[in-house]
């Protein structure tokens, strides 16, 4: 998944992606993302940014749940945790 949305799309500002627990399918990608200027969080702007990721990567790799953030934790060296 990290590829696939962290690849520059208008819609997205900045990305970080983690693996969650699944009941069904044991793992599933979560995504947290701080959306563009302009564009305001929402199912569609999800759905857009899941079928973006599933051009440019595997498809099993898009993320099943994304959440939309103001920010995101950064390491010492400003870098997303």
């Amino acid at each position: 998944m990290g590829a696939g949305l962290k690849q520059r799309t208008p819609r997205r500002r900045r990305i970080g992606s983690c693996i969650q627990p699944d009941k069904m399918c044991g793992e599933i990608v979560k995504a947290y993302v701080i959306p563009a200027p302009g564009y305001k969080p929402s199912p569609e702007l999800a759905t857009e940014l899941q079928e973006h990721v599933k051009k440019v990567t595997a498809a099993y790799k898009y993320p099943r749940e994304i959440e939309f953030v103001d920010t995101l934790p950064k390491t010492i060296f400003r870098q997303n945790t």
